[in-house]
């Protein structure tokens, strides 16, 4: 079984871009093809990770490792998932630093982003039934992706569509259950996120003690990743202040850059801390860099989703984080603006889009657009 989820998540980790997209790409692997949880279970999983900050898809295929085969499982999943992404940028970041040849490398993928328009509609379209089952699921979903085209706070829009989920959703006459944690059960599922807390600080420690430069690093993108609530570009806009404005460490130009090469990378667009990680340290600073900014949400819900079921249990929150799974869908139809302003630049462009939601439609591989996409950009 580990075997299958590592295989399963690598595969979903190279082929997928965008996090909705990819949060849908994991849908119709773990739940229409390998069936190993159903809808109702993923709505769960889904729901439950939007409470957590950092990135969806990685908290998502965390919490379906853990569901699978517990914390091992969910550690699988977990770095499995993000490996691809991590090898891509390790390698985008060396090309960049060592030869300064980006600017040609990225025309190559020019037509990338169309593939990505047509991924995300893909996505919108395979998960209307799980977000919006009635007019009141379709109507918080469409007031969430209003308020975020308008640039509403993330948190706020978060936190009202939690609420709206509550008031729109209860049923009258559910009861809460009484919840009872014994200490002992408490610290035996506590030991790994524990342990591995200690174990990242250390790390950080260790890192300062070796250079002020890398410590500080660590627990500055450990920051990012425990204020990345909302979504990938949270964590970049984040980045930015940490990395450019507060330290100096990258420029204004080289940010963008290392932001590029994150969107055409697939996984998460979190990944530029990989980037971000290299121009400060090598090889060494990236990975501390990547470690750091998808850990510590990663230990959080290790944790709580050893109370996955008592806390799912509660019909505040139950609902609450079935507004939280309309806003996240909302939040798609902004993604899909701000990708679609700049992918969408011709007739060929506008075009590929298209074909490619009729032949994701038609169950073909991601891949295959992404190769159509590079061989376009190369002749056109």
């Amino acid at each position: 079984m580990l075997w299958d989820i590592s295989k399963t998540f690598f595969k979903i980790g190279i082929t997928c871009w965008g996090g909705p997209a990819i949060v849908a790409q994991i849908k119709k692997e773990i739940v229409d093809k390998k069936k190993w949880i159903n809808e109702e279970e993923f709505k769960e999983t889904l729901g439950f990770c939007q409470m957590f900050p950092g990135p969806i898809a990685v908290q998502t295929s965390a919490h379906i490792g853990y569901r699978l085969r517990g914390v091992v499982g969910s550690f699988f999943a977990f770095c499995f998932y993000t490996l691809p992404t991590f090898i891509f940028m390790l390698l985008f970041s060396y090309l960049y630093f060592k030869f300064e040849k980006v600017p040609s490398f990225i025309n190559l993928f020019g037509y990338l982003e169309a593939v990505i328009v047509a991924i995300i509609i893909d996505a919108i379209w395979s998960m209307r039934k799980i977000a919006a089952p009635n007019f009141k699921g379709a109507l918080l979903i469409l007031l969430c992706g209003a308020a975020f085209i308008i640039k509403a706070p993330v948190i706020l829009v978060l936190f009202s569509s939690g609420l709206l989920g509550f008031l729109l959703f209860y049923k009258k006459g559910e009861s809460t259950p009484f919840l009872k944690f014994e200490f002992r059960t408490l610290a035996k599922k506590a030991v790994f996120p524990f342990l591995a807390f200690i174990s990242l600080l250390a790390v950080f420690i260790f890192a300062y003690k070796i250079s002020p430069v890398l410590g500080e690093l660590g627990f500055r993108m450990a920051k990012v990743n425990l204020l990345a609530f909302g979504g990938g570009y949270t964590a970049v806009a984040l980045m930015f202040q940490e990395s450019v404005l507060s330290t100096k460490w990258l420029t204004q130009s080289e940010f963008i850059n290392g932001l590029a090469l994150g969107q055409i990378t697939p996984g998460p667009v979190i990944i530029t801390a990989t980037f971000i990680g290299w121009k400060i340290g090598g090889l060494w600073g990236a990975l501390l860099a990547t470690v750091a900014v998808l850990s510590p949400s990663y230990l959080i819900l290790v944790f709580l989703s050893s109370f996955f079921k008592e806390i799912s249990a509660i019909p505040f929150v139950k609902y609450f984080t079935t507004g939280l799974l309309c806003a996240f869908i909302g939040m798609r139809f902004q993604l899909l603006i701000y990708i679609s302003s700049s992918g969408l630049i011709n007739f060929l462009s506008i075009v590929l889009a298209a074909v490619g939601v009729v032949l994701l439609r038609l169950k073909f591989s991601p891949i295959f657009l992404v190769v159509l996409s590079l061989i376009l950009s190369y002749f056109f």
